[in-house]
């Protein structure tokens, strides 16, 4: 499970743009939040301060101590104070589905950040069809039962099996890039950092029926990797309106995360008088081997 923590990170820090010149903008510091927690799990997270270098991008984690404020459905439910450890930090409390969470934090000299968000209820019906070997790539057919109403997806694909390091065959997961001529999707990006791929899609040409899809998976990324895949891993998340809009801001945009652009230049956060996001999601993930 921990490659999908890892590309979800890697998504949140696809930020900084070394082309631009930062001599005459005016780069305030803020407090980053990162919080992007699956229904069910631990509300947690990590608190950073945002850095406006663009020659070397980066983010300063935070330690000591900070105050937190966490509601649910209006009703409190944490007033006190949280040590972070690395900027780490969490919660005793489970994000339960269809609530309303928001969440305050107070730390040091730095304005108080707040951020509210829903966590979405669905349970996804996501079925593998078939995957088919080519001459040079696989092709990876897979169907979604979308439920009743409007919802937000985020598709990631990664391959378990053998890499060779030095001499030594060791068992790996790595993200895997994938293409579609499928219209839904509004991107399939390869990012520099993790070398991983995800698409963004919502349902509005097919809400509440099924839909089939159909993915392109090239050899030579597992060549170059000396890796050899034995199974392909298939994560689809229902995500909500505020990952969604963040994910899509950072196709759209590569200054959201702390860049100077991030405040000078539009909302592209949930994270008010911060940067960042706050959100939550679901997800279902199917496994198929290779032959």
């Amino acid at each position: 499970m921990k490659i999908f923590g890892y590309i979800f990170l890697g998504l949140t820090l696809a930020s900084c743009e070394k082309e631009l010149s930062i001599d005459k903008i005016q780069f305030d510091k803020k407090l980053v939040l990162n919080c992007i927690i699956a229904k069910d799990s631990l509300i947690q997270g990590n608190l950073s301060q945002s850095v406006g270098l663009l020659s070397v991008p980066s983010l300063n984690s935070l330690s000591g101590s900070m105050n937190i404020v966490l509601k649910r459905n209006g009703l409190l439910l944490y007033n006190d104070a949280v040590i972070l450890d690395s900027g780490r930090f969490s919660l005793p409390y489970i994000a339960k589905a269809n609530s309303e969470y928001e969440l305050q934090v107070a730390y040091g000299d730095f304005p108080t950040i707040k951020a509210m968000d829903l966590v979405p209820a669905n349970s996804l019906v996501v079925e593998i069809d078939t995957i088919v070997e080519q001459s040079v790539s696989y092709r990876l057919k897979f169907s979604l039962n979308d439920p009743t109403g409007a919802h937000k997806y985020l598709l990631q694909l990664s391959s378990q099996g053998k890499q060779l390091v030095k001499n030594d065959s060791l068992d790996t997961n790595i993200p895997t890039d994938f293409t579609s001529s499928d219209k839904v999707f509004l991107a399939t990006l390869r990012t520099v950092i993790l070398d991983n791929s995800y698409s963004l899609f919502d349902d509005a040409l097919f809400e509440g029926q099924k839909k089939k899809f159909e993915l392109v998976i090239p050899k030579d990324q597992f060549t170059l990797n000396s890796f050899a895949p034995q199974r392909i891993v298939l994560r689809l998340s229902c995500i909500s309106e505020n990952m969604f809009s963040y994910y899509k801001s950072i196709l759209e945009n590569t200054h959201i995360y702390g860049g100077p652009l991030a405040t000078g230049f539009g909302q592209y956060s949930n994270v008010d008088q911060g940067l960042g996001i706050f959100s939550f999601y679901t997800f279902t993930q199917k496994e198929i081997p290779l032959r």
